[in-house]
């Protein structure tokens, strides 16, 4: 029945869904202290940072789909954040 004039052959667009995304994908950000404060201290440098991965993405699939894989049996993209300090003496 689906080959040939019966009900399923008409053109449906019920389970087509709109693949556009847009992802962060890494992202770092850093600041050092300005060396008058780090003098204070005996220290040289003091810097300050974030970094992350696959911070996050917006698009209209499914939660279970990966835009860049679309495929059900993937896992999710992990998201990865780290944070930290650098002295130098």
């Amino acid at each position: 029945m689906a080959n040939g004039s019966g009900d399923l052959s008409y053109v449906q667009t019920r389970y087509l869904q709109n693949a556009a995304y847009i992802r962060l994908k890494n992202l770092t950000v850093g600041y050092s202290l300005p060396q008058k404060f780090t003098r204070k201290f005996s220290v040289e440098n003091i810097r300050f940072y974030f970094s992350g991965e696959n911070i996050f993405e917006l698009t209209k699939l499914c939660k279970n789909y990966d835009p860049e894989v679309l495929s059900s049996d993937k896992h999710p993209m992990q998201r990865t954040y780290s944070f930290g300090l650098n002295i130098t003496l």
